[in-house]
C-alpha cells in the first residue's frame, strides 16, 4: 500500500514540476516579450528625439556663427567724443549745419 502511495506521489510530483515548468516558460515569454515591445517602444522615442534634434543643432550653429560675425564686426551707433584743449567736448564731426557755416 505504501508503494502505491509512493507512486501516486511520485507521478503528483512529476505533474507539479511539468506544470511549474510550463507556467516558467508561459512567463518567460510574456516578459520576454515586454521586454522586447519595451526596447522597441524606446528605441522609436529615440529616433524622434534624434530626428528633433538635428534641427536645433543646426540653428545653434547659425547662431553662434552670428554671434561671431557681430562680434568681428562690432560698430558702436554712438559717436565718440573728443575734447579740446579748453576742456569743452565737441564731436569729432561736426554736424552738417555747423560745417555750412
Amino acid at each position: 500500500m505504501e508503494e502505491q502511495q509512493t507512486r501516486y506521489t511520485s507521478i503528483e510530483g512529476d505533474e507539479k514540476n511539468e506544470v511549474l515548468a510550463h507556467r516558467y516558460h508561459m512567463d518567460m515569454d510574456r516578459y520576454l516579450t515586454i521586454i522586447y515591445h519595451n526596447v522597441v517602444i524606446s528605441y522609436t522615442v529615440i529616433i524622434c528625439l534624434i530626428f528633433n534634434a538635428l534641427p536645433l543643432q543646426s540653428q545653434v550653429k547659425q547662431l553662434q556663427e552670428t554671434i561671431r560675425s557681430r562680434k568681428r564686426n562690432k560698430t558702436s551707433s554712438v559717436r565718440k567724443k573728443s575734447t579740446t584743449n579748453k576742456g569743452i567736448k565737441t564731436n569729432r564731426r561736426g554736424s552738417a549745419r555747423s560745417r555750412k557755416r
